[in-house]
């Protein structure tokens, strides 16, 4: 009968941890996805989008400017596959006297592509806007082979974290701060007197008696 307590009692002990965790994790999952909208990050395709080939003026502001290439990919799994790009050129120009932003060469990784008319997407260039106004991109390529409706978006960089992933980042939190207040809860009960190895008489006078005695006794209760 005790083992079977000690059974139970563990298996009950197993099911709080986990309900735990899961409850901790939702709990953590909720301001992770608030900190990975978004509200704090930018969209990739905010200030608009070329295609490629293409021109169109864009409203810029100043400062950094992240140009991505998003593409539909035939075919495409579920994975996401690396969009190989085909010579592209983006040349940016300016209206009257403003200074034109300065383009340079920034390849990212493909990511996915929330929209209706591409899947996937790659980081190309950074644009240094001097100050915000209307520039006229131009984007030269031919993306014949590659992909289809080509085009170039304009904005800033997309939260780092992608469906799963926030759970998954939100786990890890969780174990790590679990495991550090277990740290900190073994050395607090390390620093702890040892309690006493046994116990006063009775008021009848049966002397000290050990904790193995009392755990007999109550054994032999049982």
């Amino acid at each position: 009968m005790r083992r079977i307590r000690e059974v139970e009692s563990g298996f009950g002990r197993a099911l709080l941890w986990i309900g735990g965790f899961l409850v901790a994790t939702l709990v953590v999952v909720i301001p992770l996805g608030i900190l990975n909208s978004n509200l704090i990050w930018g969209e990739a395709n905010q200030y608009g989008r070329v295609p490629i080939p293409g021109h169109k003026v864009i409203h810029l502001p100043a400062g950094d400017v992240g140009v991505n290439v998003a593409a539909a990919l035939p075919g495409r799994g579920n994975e996401t596959p690396e969009l190989l790009l085909p010579t592209l050129t983006l040349t940016m120009k300016a209206k009257g006297g403003q200074e034109a932003p300065s383009v340079s060469e920034d390849i990212g990784y493909s990511t996915n592509a929330n929209d209706e008319y591409v899947d996937t997407q790659r980081r190309v260039w950074k644009l240094e806007v001097p100050e915000e106004g209307d520039y006229l991109a131009i984007l030269q390529g031919d993306f014949n082979g590659h992909g289809v409706n080509a085009q170039a978006w304009f904005g800033r960089e997309p939260s780092p974290l992608h469906g799963w992933t926030i759970v998954l980042v939100a786990m890890a939190i969780v174990l790590v701060v679990g495991a550090i207040w277990l740290a900190i809860r073994a050395l607090r009960r390390r620093r702890r007197p040892p309690p006493p190895t046994g116990f006063e008489g009775t008021e009848f006078g049966d002397g000290p008696r050990t904790a193995a005695e009392l755990e007999r006794e109550r054994e032999g209760a049982m």
